[in-house]
């Protein structure tokens, strides 16, 4: 539990609010004494309210983060204001919340696939049903096509240019010596 934490004790920050979460493992330099949420923190409780929380100086690095409000009774949470971010008093806390992480994202991956061919036949579906939309579909893979020859045309012709001026300039270089 947050009570337990005391001076250069490790915390755990994982921070979920891009799709690849962050840990940071930081150092608690300062904690306040528990006391009641709705009270104020330099009036410590002399007893443990259910509402007890701390604050906490917490360094990361070269960095110190403040954390307020912190549940002392509790060994996770999230800071007031910030749900994707959970603080951690312990790895073990961590490392559960990332295996729920990875289920969640494994079920992500696998569900890929089949969307991927249900994708492929509401495409056909719409096809057969919509000969419009068909006939320019068609329309837009002969342009690709096109635009693919003339780009291999383009770089033949640049190579064909290139050996001809080096061919070019070889037959200048023999005229002159002779």
């Amino acid at each position: 539990m947050f009570q337990g934490l005391r001076e250069n004790g490790t915390i755990y920050i994982l921070d979920k609010t891009n799709i690849v979460p962050k840990l940071s493992v930081g150092y608690v330099e300062k904690r306040s004494d528990v006391y009641s949420r709705f009270g104020n923190p330099s009036m410590p409780m002399m007893t443990q309210p259910a509402d007890g929380v701390i604050d906490f100086s917490i360094r990361i690095g070269e960095n110190v983060t403040e954390l307020k409000k912190i549940p002392a009774n509790m060994s996770v949470c999230s800071p007031e204001g910030h749900p994707l971010v959970m603080v951690f008093d312990n790895s073990e806390g961590v490392l559960a919340e990332i295996a729920s992480i990875k289920r969640q994202r494994k079920e992500t991956v696998d569900a890929y696939e089949p969307s991927l061919e249900a994708l492929s036949a509401c495409e056909q579906i719409e096809l057969t049903l919509n000969p419009q939309l068909a006939k320019e579909q068609e329309r837009d893979n002969e342009i690709c096509q096109l635009k693919q020859a003339i780009s291999n045309i383009d770089e033949k012709f640049e190579t064909l240019l290139r050996a001809l001026n080096s061919g070019t300039q070889k037959n200048k270089k023999n005229n002159e010596s002779d």
